[in-house]
């Protein structure tokens, strides 16, 4: 967890520190984010009726506003995110059921500290991408689409959006990176708890099995801690991957293949929508899986054994509660799951098939 805090201690919003420094830190990036995004509105508002605008208008907004909605989250979540933090201290140690499991579950680590440094890279990349194509192919564009900037900027108001947007780069990759990546490292941990209550299920000692029972309800409440610390953010999440989607997808079959540069900056775009969307929405799917093999689990123990006999009707009752598995949601209106995704894209593609129909 140490990795997305360290990013966010960048820009002031490290959930464990509210001292003056981090506060000037804070709003410095609220500031920046705050004024592309404004500026980029009002360019858009103003030459509504020009088909240029469209161009960039979805990129100059929409990563944006999704940065800036996951900055104020930090920050009016920061109480309950202390507070997953300090219940995290009572997880066991990945050492509780020996060596062997313990190195299973350390390599696990080691691939989602590996998933975090390629993220990171993939969101930055994604902009510097961006950044880089408008300013060979278009010098003296800004970036982001800003007020007055639709086509082009004049000096020295050019020198000012061009640090503004790379500033504004710089803080979007960081809160967007460290913000999924914390809900990364949560589902991490939550994944490793289920694997080893899976393991203390198995055993058929009395109090090995008592002990499995209270962390897993322990487990189960923290879930659904997460689960109200990130709901809200996963519904605009939903909204804004639904949005990009789209949007490359028109972009790319209106314009096809003729300009590289165009075609480019919107694949990117495709697929980094795509792809966050289908993270989110995998991890969704593995926690409710693993909470559904508690059962299982249970299930297949030697019902012979006289201490397993003993706590027949325990058994019982821990599988049918485990039969109701712990879900995130999407702003508890849907399940985040793979069924999610597939909505998602089903949708993209119906909007594409409508606006392709009306153009027509």
């Amino acid at each position: 967890m140490e990795n997305p805090l360290k990013l966010l201690h960048i820009i002031g919003l490290d959930p464990r520190q509210s001292d003056k420094y981090s506060t000037i830190k804070k709003v410095i990036s609220f500031l920046i984010v705050l004024a592309v995004l404004l500026s980029a509105l009002i360019e858009f508002f103003l030459h509504h009726n020009e088909s240029q605008v469209y161009d960039t208008a979805p990129q100059s907004t929409v990563p944006n506003l999704q940065a800036l909605l996951k900055m104020f989250a930090l920050i009016i979540y920061k109480k309950e995110l202390i507070d997953l933090f300090t219940k995290g201290n009572h997880f066991w140690k990945l050492d509780k059921f020996g060596d062997c499991h313990k190195q299973k579950l350390t390599k696990l680590h080691k691939y989602v500290d590996l998933f975090f440094y390629v993220y990171a890279v993939i969101i930055t990349g994604a902009f510097l991408q961006l950044a880089l194509l408008i300013l060979i192919f278009e010098p003296g564009k800004p970036i982001f689409l800003c007020y007055g900037g639709l086509y082009g900027l004049e000096s020295p108001q050019f020198e000012f959006y061009a640090v503004l947007d790379f500033l504004a780069i710089g803080v979007i990759a960081i809160s967007v990176t460290a913000y999924d990546s914390i809900f990364f490292y949560f589902a991490l941990y939550i994944y490793t708890e289920f694997k080893m209550i899976k393991i203390a299920f198995k055993r058929e000692n009395c109090a090995q099995f008592i002990e499995a029972v209270k962390h897993h309800d322990f487990l189960l409440q923290y879930i659904s801690k997460v689960n109200e610390v990130f709901s809200v953010i996963f519904l605009t999440q939903f909204f804004s991957g639904l949005l990009g989607i789209c949007f490359n997808l028109f972009m790319i079959s209106t314009q096809g293949t003729r300009d590289m540069k165009s075609f480019s900056t919107y694949f990117v775009g495709l697929v980094g929508y795509t792809a966050q969307s289908f993270t989110f929405c995998l991890i969704g799917e593995l926690i409710s899986e693993l909470s559904e093999d508690i059962s299982n689990e249970i299930f297949y123990t030697d019902w012979l054994d006289d201490e397993v006999y003993r706590n027949t009707t325990a058994r019982l009752i821990v599988m049918n509660r485990a039969q109701e598995s712990p879900k995130l949601t999407i702003g508890k209106f849907a399940d985040m799951n793979l069924r999610t995704f597939i909505i998602i894209l089903r949708n993209a593609y119906s909007f594409l098939a409508f606006i392709n129909e009306v153009l027509d």
